[in-house]
């Protein structure tokens, strides 16, 4: 059998097939890196701040109590309150009691249920109150800024800032004439300015509305940072794999 040369245009074309796809060179206006998470805590009630738990450049878990208002009050009235349920509960263990010898009507029975469910209710209520004197982590971060002191009259302010550095974002500015070539999925080297340093990141959002005024659009990539040792902060560059 008589071997066929195939056509040059054919090696060409599986030679295209089968080489991996490189991320493009981009024109990079701005590359500055942030905080994937930047919050601003407080408590949405007024009072006098009592307790601090946590200090500026001290990390903390998600969940963790920061700071507390003056408790007092509201710790007495959620006493006051489960008293009040609890008697309304033993008085509906003796009704029900007395109700099954028939000796008390079913409606007296229902009234005294309907209060004990109202005094769990208000306790409830009055827990959930005291929880809004307390400012909770939202999430597992580093606080890099206290604004009050033990003592300080809080009126709806702000208390701590808390940030999350792992991963962060790399927030880059590009030209118009980039748009459609940088889709999320794909991976550039980082260059960290004053570091000195390269890392690898993934692009995970791209702008889909363009500034008019500037014909600039903007890319969000991610870049793990599991010790939080890159500060955020830093001007960067952006270059192909």
């Amino acid at each position: 059998m008589r071997w066929i040369k195939p056509p040059i245009g054919a090696w060409l074309c599986a030679f295209a097939i089968a080489a991996p796809a490189q991320a493009i060179e981009l024109s990079v206006l701005s590359c500055l890196l942030e905080p994937s998470l930047d919050a601003e805590l407080g408590v949405p009630v007024e009072g006098v701040l009592a307790r601090v738990y946590a200090d500026r450049s001290v990390s903390v878990e998600r969940g963790a109590v920061l700071a507390e208002l003056d408790l007092s009050v509201e710790q007495a009235m959620i006493a006051m309150q489960r008293a009040r349920e609890d008697y309304a509960s033993r008085r509906l263990e003796r009704v029900q009691e007395l109700q099954s010898g028939n000796l008390i009507p079913a409606q007296e029975v229902d009234d005294i249920r309907t209060e004990q469910q109202l005094a769990r209710l208000e306790l409830t209520v009055q827990q959930e109150q005291l929880k809004l004197r307390r400012v909770v982590s939202p999430f597992s971060g580093i606080i890099v800024e206290r604004y009050a002191d033990v003592g300080d009259l809080i009126q709806k302010s702000h208390i701590f800032r808390l940030v999350q550095l792992d991963p962060l974002y790399v927030e880059a500015v590009m030209t118009l004439d980039q748009f459609g070539q940088v889709v999320p999925g794909d991976r550039y080297q980082v260059s960290l300015q004053h570091l000195d340093t390269v890392h690898d990141a993934e692009v995970i959002a791209v702008d889909p509305v363009i500034d008019a005024g500037s014909g600039t659009f903007r890319v969000r990539l991610s870049l793990p940072n599991p010790d939080s040792h890159i500060p955020a902060g830093l001007s960067c560059s952006i270059d192909p794999l």
